[in-house]
């Protein structure tokens, strides 16, 4: 005989064979065997689980069309680009010639200069400073964020071990400015806004070698992720329309849309 569960009339729990000792259940009655109750419990909570689920994507829907029009109507009484930061289209196609798209950053770490002089800034975490130190190989690397707190204990404990890396609290584009010297190239994880990356390029973009490069992460104007601007996308363009001599040469991409961007300067 099986366990079975009796669900109709009188909700009793019987032990029996699916149709009871001696015929079947009555019209009014639902035998479930005790394996196929779990499997229903379970069926209800992913129904649960899916009718929730369903109900916040709903609600995330709503408030991302309220969103969208509140953007609309702000740049519309403010002008364009008062909340949006837009990036203008590039104006020489020759500056785009011979970039090549990447798989992701990792694959452009791979291609830069060996054994150079480097920074990062924004380091976060560190993780990535590891990855520049094991691909890259520098002979210096500097590291600079404004807040060093939320670098892991290992990360620190390795990086500050290394005699070639020098790591830095403070301000992006002050620290950029007292840097002396020339850099083979820089990679740019700092603040994403506006002018923060326009202050950032400002302060280095003149100590990069004659064919070395500027490399910005989150490449975008939007993060998905966050629902905020990002204007890296915006000042690099204006950069480089504005400066003739710097050419892209890779865009790493990334699955989230937060692709990196490498320029180089030229003669």
């Amino acid at each position: 005989m099986s366990q079975a569960y009796r669900i109709g009339a009188g909700m009793r729990v019987d032990r029996a064979s699916q149709y009871g000792e001696g015929g079947r259940w009555p019209a009014d009655a639902l035998t479930v065997p005790v394996d196929g109750l779990r499997s229903l419990t379970k069926l209800m909570k992913v129904e649960n689980m899916t009718k929730d689920r369903l109900a916040r994507e709903t609600a995330i829907e709503e408030s991302r069309k309220r969103f969208g029009i509140e953007v609309i109507l702000f740049e519309r009484d403010f002008g364009i680009n008062s909340y949006l930061n837009r990036a203008p289209e590039l104006k020489n196609p020759e500056q785009l010639s011979g970039a090549r798209i990447l798989v992701n950053r990792y694959h452009l770490l791979d291609l830069l200069p060996k054994e150079g002089r480097v920074v990062e800034v924004g380091v976060d975490r560190g993780h990535f400073s590891r990855r520049i130190l094991d691909s890259a190989k520098p002979d210096s690397l500097t590291l600079i964020d404004i807040d060093l707190s939320r670098m892991t204990d290992e990360n620190r404990e390795f990086l500050s071990r290394n005699p070639s890396v020098e790591i830095i609290e403070g301000d992006s584009a002050k620290t950029l400015k007292s840097l002396k010297g020339k850099f083979d190239w820089v990679y740019i994880d700092a603040h994403h806004g506006y002018d923060f990356v326009k202050r950032d390029i400002e302060a280095i973009y003149k100590k990069i070698k004659l064919d070395g490069y500027l490399i910005f992460n989150d490449y975008t104007m939007w993060s998905p992720a966050n629902m905020m601007n990002y204007g890296v996308m915006r000042a690099v363009n204006e950069f480089l329309n504005d400066n003739q001599n710097w050419v892209v040469t890779h865009l790493a991409l990334q699955g989230a849309g937060y692709h990196d961007l490498a320029i180089q300067r030229r003669a």
